[in-house]
């Protein structure tokens, strides 16, 4: 609740008064983590009393949710064909050794959709009225590219506050002119901690080169397309950019790296997690049923558990079968496809979906293995859930090195995950009382 109470006063603070203003929230749909940021922010903010619409510019269609609970909500279609985001290797195969995220194929495929989208976006003059129609007073908005400052230059938004559903970005530091000196403050897409060593130093400056780059190459094409439909004097998008008032940054300010840092960034880590609620009869009678405890397992909601190869099913399944007092829920979105491989082993529980909030927060979870992604670490360590962590993509290698660092998790590489590992990090955190 503090959380939500920081967002507002924040926002009031910043636009200097404090009746009910209009507020839109520009949402892509670049994952279902992100949205669900947004919309908390969005929720958070109707409950103070504001008018807010939930703008969803859909890039992705498989990422069906909006976020919000009670705000309305345009989801406007802006590609004329199908989304590139599906050619992503942490998409198509996330449990495959090889696949990168700071990739230079993959990084273009970002620098296309963004292209796409915005000009998806922009070129509909009509979708542009409708929204500047409700005459906001300020947006807010992801800050994952440059187009939303020219749309909201556009639609003739006075103020506008940026955030990031992962931690604390490069892009975001170099807005607000923060200094990120390299050998200390690590990209998101490495998995090294403040504390490097030349060789990691000499690959954080090589992959933030990488990510300036493709930031860069997107700006100049996003500059291209709006002089291309609103002429060729359109100020430009870093300029617009540099009227950002706040950021809201969705991480924990105590368990995040140190670095320099503004009054302008807020961080509201953990506002999207909702009230532990109790456990449905089946699930209630599954986790009681256990001897010792219950020992959660999600990849999240990227990743689906049947993409995994057969080997490393089994591997899992056989440090579940070494654990045999321990019940273990499985997310696992297809369970009937493994009927026969689930059969062999009583103690273990596949279930199309789990209540994570509620689970890890019910005193027979002994422990979480869990993807990384921040949204899942955060909730483990709101409720004081040990982890053992297999970082898949994007920043879920940072944020595991950081919760390794901070004591609060195991580590598995994805490039070692076999029965041997698994079991030598759950019995790291299931018998060391730190």
């Amino acid at each position: 609740m503090w959380l939500k109470a920081v967002l507002i006063v924040s926002i009031v603070f910043f636009l200097d008064f404090t009746n009910s203003f209009k507020v839109l929230i520009y949402s892509p749909t670049i994952g279902h983590s992100h949205n669900n940021f947004m919309g908390q922010i969005a929720d958070s903010l109707l409950d103070a009393g504001h008018e807010v619409l939930v703008y969803v510019p859909v890039w992705d269609p498989d990422v069906q949710t909006n976020g919000t609970k009670r705000a309305p909500v345009l989801r406007v279609n802006v590609l004329d064909g199908p989304s590139l985001l599906k050619n992503l290797p942490y998409k198509s195969d996330p449990f495959k050794e090889e696949t990168e995220s700071a990739d230079d194929n993959s990084m273009q495929v970002f620098v296309e959709v963004f292209a796409k989208t915005c000009a998806g976006q922009v070129s509909n003059k009509a979708l542009m009225k409708t929204l500047r129609d409700y005459h906001f007073d300020v947006a807010l908005a992801e800050f994952l590219d440059h187009c939303p400052f020219g749309i909201f230059k556009l639609l003739g938004i006075p103020a506008n506050i940026v955030t990031s559903a992962v931690s604390m970005s490069e892009a975001i530091g170099d807005l607000f002119g923060v200094p990120q000196p390299l050998s200390y403050v690590p990209s998101l897409f490495t998995s090294s901690t403040d504390e490097m060593s030349y060789q990691e130093r000499v690959i954080n400056v090589m992959i933030s080169g990488v990510w300036l780059r493709m930031m860069n190459q997107l700006q100049d094409r996003e500059n291209d397309i709006f002089r291309r439909y609103y002429g060729s004097d359109f100020p430009a998008l870093d300029n617009l950019a540099k009227k950002t008032a706040l950021a809201f940054v969705n991480a924990e300010e105590f368990f995040e790296l140190p670095r320099p840092i503004t009054h302008r960034i807020v961080y509201v880590g953990g506002i999207g997690i909702p009230e532990a609620k109790n456990l449905s009869n089946e699930v209630t009678r599954v986790v009681e049923a256990s001897d010792k405890g219950v020992i959660l397992l999600s990849f999240g909601s990227v990743a689906n558990s049947t993409l995994l190869p057969m080997e490393k099913k089994l591997a899992i399944l056989r440090t579940m079968a070494n654990f045999p007092k321990y019940t273990f829920i499985w997310k696992y979105e297809q369970p009937e496809d493994d009927i026969e491989l689930f059969k062999n082993y009583p103690n273990v529980y596949p279930m199309k979906w789990i209540p994570q909030v509620d689970l890890l927060n019910h005193p027979k979870v002994k422990a979480f293995i869990t993807h990384g992604g921040l949204n899942s670490l955060t909730e483990a360590i709101t409720s004081g859930t040990p982890t053992v962590a297999i970082p898949l993509a994007i920043d879920q290698e940072h944020n595991v090195a950081v919760a390794v660092k901070r004591g609060v998790s195991a580590f598995v590489s994805k490039r070692n995950l076999n029965t041997e590992s698994l079991t030598a990090a759950l019995q790291e955190v299931l018998q060391n009382e730190k």
